[in-house]
């Protein structure tokens, strides 16, 4: 090859160098002046992005209910026919339990006794740190969240096996503790941990719901399954969780494993341009969505794939935009979900209570507004007795809201409380479930 020939391919390989490092100098430039701009005004309109303000501040192991909680959920021993039978069993409302479910769950109780005593001890600690780093941003490591699921409907499980023997202490008990387990994760500043809380909150208000509902509840155990509730802002929690999740996205974008599963033909600066002009548009779309996020929700959620194919559909930089940003939106209407059936709770609860005082429901209890529909809480007492107590929520948006499905999505939103004069001491039972109770 002449010398003229390699010289002009010299040439020309510097000229296409020189063009894409212009192209890289030019889109780092561009997105780190859009990311800077972008943070700035979400700082303003939502709050700070440095992961320093998410790191907990550390709680003596006497006083933090993690300390019993974390070796509680891991001790629970669930083989993979076992998690069927507890997945099941965790939302069968009592009066349907059969001789088989009985039979069933039994060895699984026997099995995880330590477990539950374990998780007893965490009782009556309000105070949680479950001693995440967040400084990491998405690094960070954290706790077994699977093993807390697998822990919570056992619980749950264990509860309403209890209350259809017509066991209301363990019923209680068994409330109680994933009441103190919820509240221990809904006080964590990520989404995903705050959605494993706010599932062992609806776990524990399916047990609430079942005995406060059965007749011969007494005024001391209402007051036990009062204090059992989980007190946190889920509004807030999942709101912090968005700037957790657009801080640790930033901190992603400026690490030093950024680019490397990239060719090394492709600068560097090149893909953090325009990582950071993908984080500024997903941030900016959050702000928008924001507002929205919390309750009420009037109307069905957009299913989620849809969205994403949506945004697909308009080209590659709107799906990444759909990829790449925090996305918690159902996270929080899931958090608002779980705060009405709290709220629902909590005023079944004073209603069975005035009930047990006084001989008869209120006429007019003091109403309350419902987070997830915007309106007051359905109230009506009847002539024989019995009170309803409902959200005007539809099933539409329950479904859309928790698109898994669960028995829980239907129970927690819709109360019937028993005569104000009933005085039985043990619930229904099917005639499988007497059978069982009485063996």
């Amino acid at each position: 090859m002449s010398y003229g020939v390699i010289r002009g391919l010299l040439v020309g390989v510097a000229v296409v160098f020189g063009l894409a490092l212009c192209a890289s100098l030019g889109v780092r430039t561009t997105g780190a002046m859009r990311l800077s701009s972008t943070t700035a005004r979400f700082e303003k309109e939502v709050g700070s992005l440095s992961l320093l303000d998410f790191v907990k501040q550390r709680i003596p192991q006497e006083r933090n209910a993690v300390t019993w909680i974390r070796p509680g959920v891991l001790a629970v021993v669930l083989m993979n026919n076992d998690r069927a039978i507890v997945g099941t069993l965790a939302t069968k409302p009592t009066g349907e339990w059969t001789a088989k479910d009985f039979a069933d769950l039994q060895p699984l109780l026997e099995r995880n006794e330590p477990a539950f005593t374990l998780l007893r001890r965490a009782q009556g600690m309000p105070e949680s740190n479950w001693e995440v780093p967040y400084e990491q941003g998405n690094e960070a490591k954290l706790p077994d969240l699977l093993a807390a699921m697998n822990a919570g409907k056992l619980l749950a499980a264990r509860g309403r096996a209890a209350l259809a023997r017509g066991d209301r202490e363990t019923a209680i008990a068994s409330a109680e503790i994933l009441g103190t387990m919820a509240g221990s994760y809904e006080q964590e500043p990520a989404a995903i941990i705050l959605l494993i809380g706010s599932a062992l909150e609806r776990q524990q208000l399916g047990i609430v719901r079942e005995i406060v509902m059965a007749p011969g509840v007494e005024a001391g155990e209402l007051d036990r399954l009062e204090r059992s509730l989980p007190r946190g802002d889920l509004d807030a929690a999942f709101r912090n969780a968005l700037r957790g999740a657009s801080a640790s996205l930033i901190k992603s974008i400026h690490s030093e494993d950024i680019g490397k599963e990239f060719p090394r033909l492709i600068p560097r600066g090149l893909v953090v341009g325009l990582s950071e002009l993908l984080a500024a548009q997903a941030l900016d779309e959050s702000m928008k969505l924001e507002p929205s996020m919390a309750g009420p929700i009037k109307a069905p959620l957009p299913d989620a794939q849809k969205a994403y194919e949506d945004a697909a559909g308009g080209g590659w930089w709107r799906k990444a935009v759909a990829a790449y940003g925090p996305n918690i939106g159902n996270g929080r209407a899931r958090g608002t979900a779980t705060l009405s059936a709290r709220m629902l709770a909590q005023q079944a609860i004073g209603l069975r209570r005035a009930a047990l005082e006084t001989g008869r429901y209120p006429a007019k209890p003091g109403a309350r507004v419902d987070p997830l529909s915007g309106e007051p809480f359905v109230y009506d007492a009847t002539a024989d007795g019995v009170a309803r107590l409902r959200s005007t929520t539809t099933p539409e948006i329950l479904k859309s809201i928790y698109t898994m499905g669960s028995p829980l999505t239907e129970q927690l939103y819709s109360w019937t409380l028993p005569p104000a004069s009933s005085r039985s001491t043990t619930p229904p039972l099917s005639p499988a479930g007497r059978k069982a109770a009485s063996s």
